[in-house]
C-alpha cells in the first residue's frame, strides 16, 4: 500500500512537471523544475533512499 505522504508528493510532482512544460515564463518554468526536483528528493527520502535523495537535490536541483 502506498503511504499517503508519497501519494501527495507524487501529485505535487505531476502538477509541477505540467507547469514546467506549459509555462510561458522561463523563470516560472525553472522555479517549478527546482521545486519538482526537491519534491522528488522528498519521495526518495520518505522511501528510505536517503543517499539518492541527497544526490537528487544536490546534483539536479543545484544544476538548475
Amino acid at each position: 500500500m502506498v503511504e499517503p505522504i508519497v501519494l501527495a508528493l507524487v501529485v505535487i510532482v505531476a502538477i509541477l512537471a505540467t507547469l514546467t512544460v506549459f509555462s510561458r515564463n522561463s523563470i516560472t518554468s525553472a522555479f517549478s523544475l527546482v521545486v519538482m526536483m526537491v519534491t522528488l528528493g522528498g519521495i526518495y527520502g520518505v522511501s528510505g533512499a536517503h543517499f539518492v535523495a541527497a544526490l537528487q537535490v544536490i546534483v539536479y536541483a543545484g544544476a538548475i
